[in-house]
């Protein structure tokens, strides 16, 4: 069965929508089914990932037994897909694909498929899923009201990450489209348009080489917590406003703020309008009429 199985690996940054949007493709994987090695370590054994997903349930390589079951009884090429993802692969030593990232298996990989959020969204979802950590596990230093510049470096942090993908994906992916990276294809997915979208899904499903049999969005994953807004209460995709998150925040003088600061970037902008052009119109006349404050020094 050599040769018949597609390999893809799938490249993200933490909230950016990565689990969601490899589980609808992995509903599109084919009778054989599907394996899914979930942040996987770059420049390591993928075998050595987090957790693995299959049909038949989740796997846990820190778990001896069920690594010995990953290796002895999971032929890859007895499945129709085999999907490695990474996060945070694009800082340091794991920057780009300049390196052989899935090893042993960097030359069985068909597919590179980059995994994009507008930044408004993501940083409203990374925002969110701080502040419930530190709702539970109190961080008195992480208080945009009393120590905004504290935030604003943690914001910035993470906010480097996203521009490395960003820039990574527009250098592989013209116009929305695909291009090679060595003998794999690249394919975007943008996960705003993944949710209001279905001909996106399409589009995404049919660039990977797979044959379209469920463009239904996929029920939101309890594995890493959920939602960021939601958490594991709300399951159903529909009842999410996934690709307006930003908006809960919009009234926020320090997010407004933040994102007036990262606008005023022309490398971001570009970016932005480039890959995300109706989220950026609507984020740059916001930014233009509205009120973004002043960050008031740290008492």
């Amino acid at each position: 069965m050599t040769g018949s199985t597609k390999f893809i690996r799938a490249m993200g940054i933490p909230r950016v929508g990565n689990h969601a949007v490899i589980k609808m493709i992995c509903e599109n994987a084919g009778p054989r089914g599907y394996i899914h090695f979930n942040l996987c370590p770059p420049l390591k054994d993928p075998l050595q990932c987090h957790s693995v997903e299959t049909r038949d349930g989740l796997l846990r390589p820190s778990n001896p037994e069920h690594l010995e079951k990953i290796r002895g009884e999971h032929d890859l090429d007895s499945y129709d897909l085999v999907v490695f993802s990474y996060e945070d692969l694009f800082l340091d030593a794991h920057h780009a694909l300049a390196n052989r990232i899935s090893e042993p298996y960097e030359d069985r990989i068909d597919y590179n498929l980059f995994i994009t959020r507008s930044l408004p969204n993501w940083m409203a979802s990374w925002l969110q899923q701080r502040l419930k950590k530190t709702k539970n596990n109190p961080d008195h230093a992480f208080n945009y009201d009393t120590n905004p510049f504290f935030v604003t470096e943690k914001a910035l942090r993470v906010f480097r990450n996203w521009l490395a993908h960003m820039r990574e994906v527009d250098a592989a992916i013209t116009a929305g489209g695909t291009s090679m990276t060595g003998t794999a294809r690249n394919v975007g997915a943008v996960y705003d348009s993944f949710y209001v979208d279905e001909a996106h899904r399409r589009q995404i499903v049919e660039q990977l080489g797979l044959d379209p049999r469920n463009l239904d969005l996929p029920e939101i994953s309890t594995h890493g917590g959920g939602s960021s807004f939601s958490g594991v209460k709300v399951t159903d995709p529909t009842q999410l406003d996934v690709a307006d998150r930003w908006s809960h925040f919009r009234d926020n003088a320090y997010f407004v703020h933040l994102m007036a600061i990262l606008w005023t970037n022309d490398e971001v902008r570009d970016l932005c309008f480039r890959h995300f052009p109706d989220s950026s119109r609507i984020l740059d006349t916001f930014l233009k009429t509205g009120e973004t404050g002043e960050l008031r020094q740290a008492v």
